[in-house]
């Protein structure tokens, strides 16, 4: 379960980099907004409505990884390293796979020149340094979320009230030492006392 906990944040924080470089890499190759919209709906990118369903899943999973590793290391158990640098190899190799599945799915004419268009080589250059971004971004989150379980697990627990501890008698009212004072008893329905 800790190592799961560790691939989990690392791995939505890679696709929320690999969408952000795939956005990124067509907002810088068509500035125009009209101009990237046309060029999205051409290579087969009607999915991105979906998006950002997409990035609320991730962020979901980002925060439910958090929150695991906060309650292991806060139960004392050591929590898994997050996965090794080799996977910022894994979001260039997806971005490739998903350009030429949006190429193909929307008509078949995904070829080699695929490669050499000017979103995909900028956003397939922008696919390292958003995966390392993610990936430190991951550490940091897995360190202090590790962090913090283990100062909450070191806090002194406060001292619990036993409820069967009787507490002591607190000094008598105003009311009850009129009451003692006339030599009635303070048990019956309450009385309206006069000055």
């Amino acid at each position: 379960m800790n190592r799961g906990v560790s691939w989990l944040l690392t791995a939505a924080l890679l696709v929320i980099g690999l969408l952000a470089g795939h956005a990124a890499g067509y907002r810088w190759a068509f500035p125009d907004a009209h101009e990237r919209a046309h060029a999205l709906a051409e290579s087969g990118h009607a999915y991105s409505r979906y998006v950002p369903i997409l990035v609320a899943v991730a962020l979901t999973l980002i925060a439910a990884a958090v929150v695991s590793r906060v309650r292991l290391a806060l139960g004392g158990n050591q929590c898994a390293e997050t996965p090794p640098w080799l996977l910022a190899a894994l979001p260039p190799l997806a971005f490739l796979i998903q350009e030429y599945l949006e190429r193909w799915l929307n008509g078949g004419h995904a070829g080699l020149s695929t490669l050499w268009e000017p979103p995909v080589l900028v956003g397939l250059q922008l696919q390292i340094p958003f995966a390392l971004l993610a990936l430190s971004l991951a550490r940091i989150l897995a360190r202090a979320a590790d962090a913090l379980g283990r100062a909450l697990a070191s806090e002194p627990q406060q001292a619990r009230v036993d409820p069967t501890v009787a507490w002591p008698a607190a000094e008598p009212s105003l009311a009850a030492a009129r009451i003692a004072g006339r030599g009635w008893t303070d048990r019956g329905p309450p009385l309206l006392l006069s000055s």
